[in-house]
């Protein structure tokens, strides 16, 4: 037995050092000298590899365990675990039941499970095991939370909505699901009870940037521009690193024609989340309109070094050219543009009248013309 130990230990500190080879070396010398609890032994092999990471040899290890003892919950478990991490959801459902079977009552199992069948869009199976779950435990509100957003994916509002009435009716003061139930109320439309939810959410948690957010959004929503940025700064006062309340509170200010001051948000936006397109497109608008084109241009220039293959970036940077008169420019991009995305032209022409009546933007078009449907009558 201490030489099983041993060589146990051995496997460990050579897997940490990623001496792998090595490791498994040993561990083959520890399971060949044991001669009772191989699951156990196995498995806790298993747990030396997903310590760093490992699935792919911890499923060998978990395997074998499970031939050893084909009732080793904690087996069982990290094998569904681990086949789930390395994207094989069937497997993972397959291990799950094989634990439901010994052990129905495991309401995060269930709840597991539901995640798993919601990776393959098995609406039914997965509502089912959530469903499971919540019965075993009614106060398991991740289960809820997950029910709730496949209706929400599915776009079935009312869906959504029971559930989190559910969560409600357990607790009346969970914000989470107060804001979840705002945030449906806002996709039907119903912005009066979209308000009252996320009101209440504030009134028990005056802190929840998730609540003052949502309120902004139907603000915004309803064109009530100066609410909207009231609430928006609230949020980013509570959540100053989110860069999607930024990007709102500059979406507000721009719509308020506060522009120096949606230039700052789109900055702040962008600067929490380079990758956010979006942002920069909508500062350099914003400069554009205040006719700062050369530093619009600028900032599409540092955009475009990581999304070159963005068509909207191209058009844009093709449309601010010619405004600048930089023909040279404007054709290098509209035609890298039409390349990526013929049919969105037209966006651009809608968006920057003046370019409408650029010829080498047509003589473009016509070059193209042979490999695109006919061109759409522009008004």
């Amino acid at each position: 037995m201490p030489n099983q130990r041993l060589f146990l230990a051995k496997g460990i500190a050579l897997n940490l050092t990623c001496k792998f080879n090595e490791a498994q070396s040993e561990f083959r010398k520890a399971l060949q000298l044991c001669t009772e609890n191989r699951d156990e032994l196995a498995y806790s092999i298993a747990q030396s590899f997903i310590q760093i990471d490992k699935s792919v040899q911890a499923v060998k290890y978990l395997q074998l365990a499970f031939e050893y003892n084909q009732d080793n919950l904690l087996v069982l478990y990290d094998l569904a675990m681990n086949y789930e991490r390395l994207d094989f959801p069937e497997k993972g459902i397959l291990y799950y039941k094989k634990y439901l079977d010994l052990d129905p009552f495991a309401e995060h199992v269930w709840n597991n499970l539901g995640l798993l069948y919601s990776s393959l869009d098995d609406f039914e199976h997965a509502c089912e095991a959530f469903d499971f779950a919540t019965a075993i435990n009614i106060h398991y509100f991740s289960a809820y939370f997950n029910k709730a957003d496949l209706f929400f994916y599915r776009n079935d509002m009312p869906g959504a909505i029971q559930v989190y009435r559910e969560v409600l009716a357990q607790d009346v003061t969970n914000t989470r699901a107060l804001c979840d139930l705002g945030n449906c109320y806002e996709e039907n439309g119903n912005y009066e009870e979209a308000l009252r939810s996320f009101k209440s959410a504030i009134l028990i948690a005056q802190d929840c940037a998730d609540a003052w957010f949502g309120k902004g959004m139907v603000y915004f929503r309803q064109k009530r521009y100066r609410l909207s940025i009231s609430c928006f700064k609230k949020t980013v006062s509570i959540q100053s690193d989110n860069s999607d309340y930024w990007f709102m509170l500059g979406e507000a200010f721009s719509r308020s024609r506060r522009l120096d001051q949606a230039i700052d948000a789109y900055s702040r936006a962008s600067s929490l989340n380079p990758l956010d397109y979006e942002a920069w497109m909508a500062c350099a608008q914003v400069l554009f309109r205040k006719k700062r084109v050369g530093e619009a241009i600028g900032l599409l220039a540092q955009l475009y070094q990581y999304n070159h293959e963005n068509p909207t970036i191209n058009y844009r940077l093709a449309a601010y050219h010619a405004y600048q008169q930089d023909y040279m420019n404007a054709i290098k991009y509209f035609e890298r543009g039409l390349k990526l995305n013929y049919h969105e032209h037209h966006e651009m022409f809608k968006l920057f009248p003046k370019t409408k009546s650029v010829p080498v933007f047509w003589n473009l078009l016509e070059n193209h013309f042979q490999s695109n449907p006919p061109l759409q009558k522009i008004k």
